[in-house]
């Protein structure tokens, strides 16, 4: 498979992550979000929606990945330390998924006490993913901003809607990636539209 048929799909995938991203948020703010965390994680929406924030977190690697692939040759390197920073982060907001997931419905069945105690505290590791995925997508927006390749637009929109996810998320707010998901979903967009538009060209 050549590498734009890559980058397209990887565009794709990007689209898809932060769509879902969006409607899981709007779903999780409309059923359970006021919940308890020990009597939400033993519901059918919590196993659902964690499902899918996980599967839109890989999706979101991957259309990191493209979005980096698509530009790298212009980016230098302030653009491969912002890709390493966000690709770190968004693989420990993956990690964090998958606890969500998996660990909380066993957890709340096990020590309900404990969960609702503790899982709603602010923790290092809480804080360090929710760092790391904000300040190295932030940096990564200024990268593709610098770069010159994708919609400058999309760019900004990139770098207010990670800032934003930054101080929303530590005042609790809801929808606090709703910002930097309309970017996301700007460069995905673009990116599986370029590359159509292209491979049309060269069959032309």
């Amino acid at each position: 498979m050549r590498t734009h048929t890559l980058i397209r799909w990887g565009g794709l995938a990007a689209l898809i992550a932060s769509i879902l991203s969006i409607i899981i948020s709007v779903v999780l703010m409309a059923t359970i979000r006021n919940q308890a965390y020990s009597t939400a994680a033993l519901t059918i929406e919590w196993s659902l929606l964690y499902t899918l924030r996980l599967i839109a977190t890989i999706l979101l690697m991957l259309g990191l990945i493209a979005i980096f692939a698509r530009q790298s040759q212009k980016m230098g390197t302030f653009g491969i330390v912002s890709f390493i920073i966000a690709s770190i982060g968004t693989m420990l907001v993956s990690g964090f998924a998958w606890a969500l997931t998996f660990t909380f419905p066993a957890m709340a069945e096990a020590v309900p006490e404990f969960l609702d105690a503790h899982a709603a505290a602010p923790s290092i590791g809480v804080v360090l993913t929710l760092f790391l995925v904000t300040i190295g997508w932030l940096l990564f927006g200024i990268a593709c901003l610098r770069a010159k390749v994708l919609p400058s637009a999309a760019a900004w929109v990139v770098i207010a809607g990670s800032f934003l996810a930054l101080v929303l998320n530590m005042a609790k707010a809801p929808m606090s990636w709703l910002i930097f998901d309309v970017g996301v979903i700007w460069m995905g967009w673009w990116l599986w539209k370029e590359r159509a538009q292209s491979t049309q060209s060269s069959t032309d």
